[in-house]
Formats: structure tokens, sequence, C-alpha cells
């Protein structure tokens, strides 16, 4: 048998699209409009190397933060050993993963189990309701970044 997959985890993921940006600025005379040119060359830069790191860091601890609110509110919690043990760490440029790796001293996965149940337990999840949470916060979070970071 395989080694049980302790953590549960969910990976946010920040892709940015600046070709509008380059569309404007390949439309633009350079003469004429050097200093938008090198302002809108700025806004792109930023966009694209300072937004994905921010959003996505923004975005995933709400995530935590909607975990730790159903797992509570689930009732799933004898000790804090779960809420814990909740991570937000950064995997790449623009990527952060964010889960439970709670274990009981004899291995058993308490985030999986808990969030898809087994035969003996019935699941109580927390991962996939801080989801679907979450959507209705993305664009807010996104706009609130961006203003951030062109402000």
């Amino acid at each position: 048998m395989g080694a049980i997959l302790s953590e549960l985890k969910t990976r946010v993921s920040v892709k940015t699209d600046t070709s509008q940006i380059d569309k404007t600025i390949n439309s633009i005379d350079n003469d004429v409009f050097a200093p938008a040119i090198s302002i809108l060359k700025n806004i792109k830069s930023k966009i694209e190397n300072d937004v994905p790191n921010a959003l996505s860091n923004r975005v995933a601890e709400r995530i935590r933060s909607y975990q730790e609110q159903f797992i509570w509110m689930n009732g799933t919690v004898d000790t804090t050993q779960m809420v814990n043990t909740i991570f937000v760490e950064p995997s790449a440029q623009g990527e952060v993963d964010v889960g439970a790796t709670a274990l009981s001293e004899d291995g058993f996965p308490y985030p999986i189990v808990i969030e898809l149940g087994s035969v003996k337990y019935e699941g109580k999840p927390f991962a996939e309701p801080s989801l679907n949470y979450i959507q209705k916060d993305i664009q807010k979070i996104g706009w609130e970044v961006v203003r951030s970071k062109l402000g």
C-alpha cells in the first residue's frame, strides 16, 4: 500500500495578461508620446512582476481564514492541531499553496478525512466551502492589490 497523502492543498495561481498594454504602446507615436510610453511600460512591469505574488498571497491568506472558520463552525476541532497546521506557502512566481497537514500520532490524515469523509466518518468539508466563498472576494481583492501596486 502506498503512503497516505497527509495534506489537503489548494494552489492559488495568478497570471497576468498585458497584451492590451503592448497594443497601446505599439499604437502610440514614439517621438511625440515618449513620456506616455514610459508610464505604460512602468505599469506593465508592475503588473507582470508585483501583482501576481501579492494577489496570490492575499487570496491564499483569505482561503486560509475561511478554512479556519469552517473547521470551527463544523465542530471538527477537538484540539487546535488541525487549525494550527494550515499553511500558506509560496511555490513559484505568482503561485501560493494553502492547506492543512495535520496528522495524528498514528499518522491519521485529519484534513483529507475531515474534508471527504471515510467509511466510518461523514465528512465535514472545510476546503471546498472556502473555495466557494473566496469566489465572491477575488475581484475586490484583485482591484485592491492592483491599486496598491500602481498607486
